[in-house]
């Protein structure tokens, strides 16, 4: 027989119970307003899961319905009906009824109407009845809840969420007559998009994208039937006009349940979260009996239920081996358990090529590289042997090729770039000198990549090789043109492309309306100047795209032996993994195989050295700022660097400079110049009061996770953006770093510090930015290995990339729909001139005629 377990280890084993199974989450409460039938069964999962998060749920719901009953984890609230149980039930069963017969197409257009119509006003008296409510809707003002979750099929829901003014989440398949689309102001290019209800595939004929244009007219006047009501509910409870599009653009997130495995893939916007396949997840074994037999079927977390298993079968188990088992207590149990807590991911190795940019874009891609090789990948980085970043390492294979230049020739040109940045040009000659250097480093690093794709020896070796994947930065594409050439599928790496190109690349949608360009320095909000300024910037900007990026082009096409543009190279990635993250980036549309992982190179803190230990434990209250302007500056004006070191000379912080130039002479006490400086591990201190930085994507971030607010000094390229982006939420101060003055740093230091407003909202952009359900760096390694996986992604292309640009625009479609009005005009026109003559004309003439012969 067991022994009883010792008490220190029952509670180590409901300790680690709840460590494997029950998530972290602070309890809230949560109204719940669904749709009767298949839609509420499958949010019912969801309110069951809330619930075993410790939420507490309400479910408002009629006192009839079919299949929203009671249940042990929600409380259910009703509210009186007009409308019996058998009523209800008829209509349903009226519509069941009408599927099967067979009719006249007319016939069935206009039962169905009817049907909608009965339905309709059954349920908007419904929602009437329940907002009219007074003592329902000051119970529900009075319960305090945290969010609304409703299906907006029937939108009731969403109009007590913006009554009650508690943020809403919809649960939905979709919406007919697009207005999904219209409440997330998601793009719906009907040349590729299929209308609801029109079986289309996203591969259309020409008669077939006629239709779509079309299909939303005919389904008007049943749209209207269906939710023109909620509209005027709505305004006559808030006493101002208010349309359906307001009422759903109220929602914070839109629950799709779709998948782009099964749906066509189109654009979304970054509140559209798709959650198809939310119904298969809970399964009942089909039998009672347990033990191995059990793990065998289920194969699910195989540790955690092969550990309980071998605790059952040692207390079901009789004799000699059995009384062993028992007299060691909860061991198995126990290590089964930690195994479940510590065990590593389950992959399939592979190989995988990376094609790196230097710099800052190579070190963010080191650690993913890093956690694939953990997870058992074989690694190996193709870099030319000139490059200063990308050096040997234990976690990949390093194979350099020749290129016809010097590790010297590219610090010249980074020190050319920091002397330049510094030189306080006219606008014509600064504009002059930038696209000259630009040439000439393109130059440079396209020989590169033409030394590469040329080196016959070193292709034929990567040939052999058998890659599963190809890992890049397409800011320079010569890896997008290996990646063809070896025909492996490709992951982009990046930031952002210039010109556009990335949204280009993925047919994805750029309204200039509300996405600044690049380098515009416009916010989302933009005046009517800066939209103009807006286009003309992003006309601008493919000037100097048409000098970087052709070559490429050209390259490719002889090497692949076939026309190429620069849009069919990027075109070919599977998946590309933005640096990014809404929570710092403007919302904008986004595709499917656009995965954003933003706040990637802040996951990793290390112990800090005993030097800066000590320099933070000696500055006392007051903590430290952190300045750093990157790493292609090494050395500042000595004009600028005087300035600099008076200004930081005017708060008590002590004040880590990261800096390899000459020293300035007027260098404060409170100032510390180190060569290097562990960046992330310092803004992650609890003393850290402010961080400058030159508003680089890595600092930006860094300082985003670690809750710094910034004093930003962008220098060159998106740097300029990124800063506008953090000053316009309220979390850093940008200075010109051509024109500030000593005082102008020490009062943008003195403000961020002292003034709370810039602590509380980058506390709250970090908050936000680190709530989510997986980490940047693990969703960047699980897209990598699903393309290794699976041969690509060809799911998530979209049909736009097989259409020309009048096709994708609808041109086509439009001109012929406008020829056929105008045609039918004409014969109109001339039917009714017709007409006239007849009418009118022949006996205008008798009368002329008549009165010539009297004369």
């Amino acid at each position: 027989m067991a022994t009883a377990l010792p008490v220190p280890l029952r509670g180590l084993v409901g300790l680690l119970l709840l460590v494997c199974v029950t998530p972290w989450a602070e309890c809230g409460k949560v109204l719940v307003v669904p749709m009767e039938g298949s839609h509420w069964l499958s949010m019912k999962d969801v309110v069951r899961k809330l619930h075993a998060r410790g939420h507490q749920a309400v479910v408002l719901a009629p006192d009839v319905t079919l299949h929203v009953k009671g249940e042990d984890f929600f409380n259910l609230k009703t509210y009186t009906s007009h409308y019996t149980e058998e009523e209800f039930h008829h209509l349903i069963l009226s519509h069941t009824k009408l599927i099967f017969e067979t009719q006249h197409y007319l016939k069935t257009f206009l039962e169905t109407t009817a049907i909608v119509k009965k339905g309709s006003a059954i349920y908007e008296r419904s929602c009437v009845e329940m907002l009219h409510d007074s003592s329902l809707i000051s119970q529900l003002n009075s319960s305090s809840f945290d969010v609304i979750i409703t299906d907006p099929m029937i939108p009731c829901g969403a109009v007590l969420a913006k009554y009650l003014r508690i943020p809403a989440v919809y649960f939905l398949r979709a919406i007919p007559c697009g207005f999904d689309f219209e409440g997330t102001q998601c793009p719906n290019p009907s040349s590729y998009i299929p209308q609801l209800l029109t079986t289309y595939s996203d591969h259309m004929t020409f008669l077939q994208r006629v239709k779509n244009m079309l299909y939303p007219l005919a389904l008007n006047h049943i749209c209207h039937i269906s939710f023109a009501p909620y509209a005027r509910i709505a305004s006559e409870l808030f006493q101002r006009d208010v349309s359906l599009v307001d009422i759903l653009s109220h929602a914070s997130v839109w629950l799709f349940r779709g998948d782009f495995v099964f749906d066509y893939p189109r654009p979304i916007m970054p509140n559209m979260v798709f959650i198809g396949g939310i119904n298969c997840i809970r399964r009942k074994p089909l039998s009672q009996t347990g033990g191995f037999n059990h793990v065998t079927r289920s194969n699910i977390n195989l540790v955690c239920a092969l550990a309980l298993a071998i605790w059952e079968q040692g207390k079901e188990s009789k004799g000699k081996g059995a009384m062993a088992m028992a007299s060691q207590g909860p061991h198995p149990l126990v290590l089964g358990l930690l195994l479940c807590v510590l065990r590593p991911p389950v992959s399939h190795a592979g190989k995988l090529l990376v094609v790196p940019i230097d710099g800052s874009h190579w070190l963010s891609m080191v650690g993913v590289i890093q956690k694939l090789q953990q997870n058992g990948h074989e690694v190996v980085v193709l870099a030319p042997d000139a490059l200063l970043h990308v050096k040997e390492g234990s976690s990949y294979t390093l194979k350099r090729y020749p290129v016809p230049f010097q590790r010297e020739d590219v610090e010249a040109s980074f020190v050319e770039l920091g002397h330049d940045v510094f030189a306080n040009y006219p606008f014509l000659q600064r504009v002059i000198r930038m696209y000259k250097k630009i040439k000439k480093d393109s130059a440079l690093i396209f020989s590169g990549c033409s030394h590469l794709v040329h080196n016959k020896e070193l292709m034929a070796s990567l040939g052999e090789s058998s890659f599963d994947a190809v890992l890049t930065d397409p800011f320079l594409p010569c890896g997008a043109i290996v990646a063809q050439y070896l025909a492996v599928p490709s992951v982009f790496f990046l930031n952002a492309l210039p010109c556009g190109l990335h949204y280009g690349a993925t047919q994805c949608p750029n309204p200039l309306s509300y996405v600044p360009s690049s380098m515009s320095l416009n916010s989302d909000h933009m005046t009517f100047l800066q939209r103009v300024k807006n286009v003309l910037i992003a006309l601008a900007q493919k000037v100097l795209c048409d000098v970087v990026y052709p070559p490429y082009a050209l390259l490719a096409a002889e090497v692949l032996q076939r026309d190429v543009t620069v849009q069919d190279l990027l075109a070919s990635a599977s998946v590309w993994l933005l640096r990014t993250d809404f929570v710092f980036e403007y919302p904008r549309p986004t595709m499917p195989n656009l995965v954003f992982i933003g706040g990637i190179n802040c996951l990793h803190k290390n112990l800090l050295s005993q030097e800066f230990e000590a320099y933070i434990n000696a500055s006392g209250e007051h903590g430290i700022v952190v300045f750093s302007l990157g790493s292609m500056v090494s050395e500042i004006p000595e004009k600028k660097a005087m300035a600099i070191a008076e200004g930081l000379g005017q708060i008590p912080q002590t004040v880590l400079w990261r800096y390899t130039g000459t020293p300035p002479s007027n260098l404060a006490k409170n100032t510390i110049l180190v060569k290097w400086l562990p960046q992330n591990d310092l803004l992650g201190h609890p003393k850290t009061r402010a961080f400058i930085t030159h508003s680089g994507s890595h600092g930006i971030y860094e300082g985003i996770c670690n809750g710094v607010p910034m004093v930003m000094m962008p220098l060159f390229g998106d740097q300029m953006d990124n800063a506008k982006r953090m000053e316009t939420r309220g979390a850093g101060v940008t200075l010109n770093v051509l024109e500030m003055t000593s005082d102008d740093l020490g009062n943008a230091l003195k403000k961020v510090i002292y003034e709370k407003s810039y602590k509380e909202n980058i506390m709250r952009l970090s908050s936000l930015h680190k709530d989510r359900p997986i980490e940047p760096l693990d969703l960047a390694v699980f897209w990598v290995e699903f393309v290794m996986r699976h041969k690509g992604a060809p799911h998530l292309r979209p049909a736009a990339h097989d259409l020309t640009w009048y096709q994708y625009h609808s041109l086509d479609v439009i001109g012929f729909l406008l020829a056929i009005v105008l045609l039918v005009a004409f014969v109109a026109f001339k039917c009714c001139a017709y007409g006239f003559r007849k009418c009118f004309g022949k006996k205008g003439r008798v009368k002329k005629t008549q009165k010539s012969k009297t004369h």
